[in-house]
């Protein structure tokens, strides 16, 4: 070998050590952050990140290129320069954001190498919203150094961070931040930690709970850290009071998995018992306690539960299906109940239930013996006085039939509450609702519904005009005076019946004064249906002055 052959040897493999080099310092930086949807402004407050994973080299960056893949822009130093330091973060902000915002001001540590672009925007035209495109990092040499397609899943000023810094650039290794405004300069809030149980989910069954069914919760515990979790805790809460505070004296479950571990990675499922009481719907909070946890952001969850109510907990009452031309229809509800009853997540319909409408979303209390219109315009509060009883609009009302229809009130569950199948023979005409006799009694018994006797045409929101209690076990009947003497002098001309009056003025069917003596008045209180369900006997005497 000559001497010439032996230096272009040395050249070769020279070039070969600097070549290897410069391809190992370059694979050393990574993507760690990309901001596309900032909460601030789309034109100034999108930033890139990168991080160099070298625990003893510094990279130059002059020359290194970011592109959405339609354009390119080279990355250009601020302040300090291109030259980022072993386990340094880079942040890349847009051109304009120095003269336009100080959004990230704050955000940024003194420690990070701040950089930008040598054009207006990232890209062709900035990072889109609407369509994830792939962010390129490309070395001075034309290498492309990382390459990740980022997600549309984010709210605004939420950022998509890698999770592990050198796990790559597949999807699974990136997630959101869990930060507005992300980390820019800073580790990533998503960064893997020594101890990190996170409470991933919380189910129930039966779907549809009642009272004194027995619940079983099932809470769903990954170990996201890097070690193995021992001995935690899981916590129920159920806001019963609605008050959105969680007390000690809320919870009803809790258990405790002293000897259980959860290795690096895996998932765990926990069941636990409740027996449940009220009915309605109730905001849940489930926690998770792990006394070396180091990121508590994921040991909490919020959900709600609805517990079913009982048939007849509330009556439909009263039916306004034919009312005066220009006047909305309209649904009077009662609640018989000693307790206020949540209305959230009630529906109402007619016969096509598949159609129901929603009474309310939110909270909707009617208290105890109390009465709820349903209606299909305000404008009832300008036809009759309703002051002491709540009226909710239902948007897209069904409109009711005047000959038949049926209505139907379901919970929260879409249990069945009350249905009425009405007829127009039952009572109603125009301008005249249906009154229900007895909210105690059948609901699809004709005999006990008739029309409105009110000089109004209707009562919604007070006690039904044609209201009656329920006859008694034992029927008594008392007349006063008695005896009576029907003789014009204005002193005991007519006896009455008490309790539900009926006067007698001592004539007969003819309308003559009947002869002294003693009278039998025979009652019977007949079911319209099931014939005479009540006899009573008294007598009475006719007098006359001496």
């Amino acid at each position: 070998m000559n001497y010439k052959t032996a230096i272009l040897i040395r050249l070769f493999f020279l070039v070969l050590i600097v070549t290897t080099y410069t391809s190992h310092c370059n694979s050393q930086i990574v993507l760690s952050e990309i901001m596309f949807d900032p909460a601030g402004s789309e034109y100034y407050d999108e930033f890139i990140e990168i991080y160099n994973s070298s625990s003893s080299d510094t990279v130059d960056l002059e020359g290194w290129i970011i592109s959405d893949g339609s354009g390119t822009d080279q990355i250009i130093g601020v302040d300090m320069g291109t030259r980022l330091p072993p386990n340094g973060y880079g942040i890349i902000l847009d051109e304009g954001y120095f003269d336009n915002s100080t959004y990230y001001d704050s955000l940024i540590p003194g420690s990070a190498l701040v950089l930008t672009i040598d054009n207006g925007t990232f890209g062709s035209s900035g990072l889109s919203n609407s369509t994830p495109e792939t962010v390129f990092l490309i070395s001075s040499f034309g290498d492309t150094v990382a390459a990740y397609q980022y997600s549309l899943n984010n709210d605004p000023g939420f950022s998509d961070e890698k999770i592990d810094l050198l796990g790559g650039d597949l999807s699974e290794n990136w997630t959101n931040s869990l930060t507005l405004n992300g980390t820019p300069g800073a580790q990533n809030s998503v960064k893997r930690l020594d101890y990190d149980l996170a409470l991933e989910g919380i189910k129930y069954s039966p779907c549809y709970p009642f009272p004194d069914d027995e619940i079983t919760f099932q809470a769903m515990v990954k170990n996201y850290g890097l070690q193995t979790a021992y001995s935690f805790q899981l916590n129920i809460f159920i806001d019963f009071d609605g008050d959105g505070v969680f007390t000690e004296q809320e919870k009803i479950v809790d258990r405790t998995l002293s000897e259980m571990s959860l290795v690096k990675g895996d998932s765990l499922f926990v069941d636990m018992a409740y027996f449940a009481t009220n009915s309605g719907v109730f905001n849940l909070l489930s926690t998770l306690f792990f006394e070396s946890d180091g990121n508590p952001l994921n040991d909490s969850l919020f959900s709600t539960m609805s517990i079913g109510f009982a048939a007849k907990t509330l009556a439909i009452n009263e039916i306004m299906y034919s009312p005066q031309s220009g006047q909305p229809e309209w649904i009077e509800v009662y609640n018989p109940q000693t307790l206020s009853v949540d209305l959230q997540g009630w529906m109402i319909s007619d016969s096509d239930s598949a159609t129901a409408k929603v009474i309310s979303e939110t909270q909707l209390k009617i208290p105890a013996n109390s009465y709820l219109v349903l209606s299909a315009d305000s404008l009832l509060l300008d036809i009759y006085d309703i002051r002491d009883a709540m009226l909710i609009t239902i948007p897209g009302w069904q409109s009711l039939n005047n000959e038949n229809d049926e209505i139907y009130l379901f919970d929260g569950n879409k249990n069945i509450i009350d249905n009425v199948n009405y007829f127009d023979f039952w009572g109603g005409d125009r301008g005249v609702s249906l009154e229900r006799i007895n909210f105690e009694l059948s609901s699809n018994d004709s005999s006990n519904w008739g029309s409105s006797v009110d000089v109004s045409g209707a009562t919604p929101g007070i006690k039904n005009s044609i209201f009656v209690d329920v006859l008694p076990a034992n029927t008594a009947m008392d007349i006063s005076p008695n005896p009576f003497s029907p003789d014009g002098d204005g002193k005991d001309d007519i006896t009455v019946g008490v309790s539900n009056s009926i006067i007698w003025d001592g004539r007969n069917d003819k309308g003559n004064v009947c002869r002294m003596g003693i009278y039998i008045v025979f009652l019977e209180a007949i079911h319209y249906q099931e014939g005479v369900v009540k006899t009573v006997k008294k007598s009475v005497v006719l007098a006359n002055k001496l």
